[in-house]
C-alpha cells in the first residue's frame, strides 16, 4: 500500500489579546515588542488542521496510509503547537528556522512560500493545506505563491477533503471541495 504524504503548513503568531494597554507603545524602531507574549494559531489554522485530521480519519476507514506532516518556518515560537499537532496524530513535525537576516516574513509571502517549496523538494508531499490568512501578516497570499512557485493549483474556500479510491482499490485523488457563493440573476 502507498502512503500518501500530506502536511499542514502553518505560523504561529503572538496572541495579541495578552498584551497589557501599557504594552502597546512602540520603540525607536516604532516596533511594538512581542517576544515575551504566548504564541497561538489563528482560527484559520486550526481549520486547517481539523480538515487534515478529517482526512486522516477517512483514509483509515479506506485502509489508506496518510502520513501527516506539521510544517512551520519560526524560531521556535510554533514548538508547543508542533508538540500538540504530534500529540494529535501528525506523525513528523518540521520547523524551518533558517531565516536570512532581515526577513520579516508577516509582510513576505513570497519567501515563506520560496521555504516551503524548498523543503517540498526534498520531502515531496501530495497535498499541502494551509489556513487562508497568518494572525499577524494577513495578506492572503503565501498559498497561492507557493502554488505558483510548485505549479499546482490553489484552491481557496475549501470546506472538506475526502479520497477516492479507484476501482482497484488504490487512492490516486483527494478529493477538494470548495464554498462558493451561490450567483442569481436579480
Amino acid at each position: 500500500m502507498k502512503s500518501l504524504n500530506v502536511t499542514l503548513g502553518f505560523r504561529a503568531s503572538a496572541d495579541l489579546a495578552a498584551l497589557a494597554e501599557k504594552d502597546w507603545q512602540p520603540d525607536a524602531r516604532l516596533r511594538i515588542d512581542t517576544q515575551y507574549v504566548p504564541s497561538m494559531l489563528n482560527c484559520f489554522d486550526e481549520s486547517a488542521a481539523e480538515l487534515m485530521l478529517r482526512l486522516r480519519d477517512s483514509a483509515e476507514v479506506q485502509n489508506v496510509e496518510l502520513a501527516l506532516c506539521a510544517l512551520t518556518i519560526d524560531d521556535g515560537r510554533a514548538d508547543r503547537h508542533l508538540k500538540n499537532l504530534g500529540a494529535l496524530g501528525f506523525g513528523e513535525m518540521v520547523r524551518i528556522d533558517a531565516l536570512p537576516e532581515g526577513i520579516d516574513l508577516r509582510f513576505n509571502p513570497q519567501a515563506a512560500a520560496k521555504m516551503v517549496a524548498a523543503w517540498h523538494g526534498h520531502s515531496p508531499q501530495r497535498l499541502i493545506v494551509m489556513g487562508m490568512e497568518s494572525g499577524d501578516g494577513v495578506d492572503f497570499q503565501t498559498a497561492l505563491c507557493l502554488a505558483e512557485a510548485l505549479g499546482w493549483p490553489c484552491v481557496t474556500q475549501v470546506s472538506d477533503v475526502s479520497l477516492r479510491p479507484e476501482a482497484s482499490g488504490e487512492v490516486n485523488e483527494i478529493v477538494v471541495i470548495r464554498r462558493a457563493e451561490a450567483w442569481s440573476k436579480l
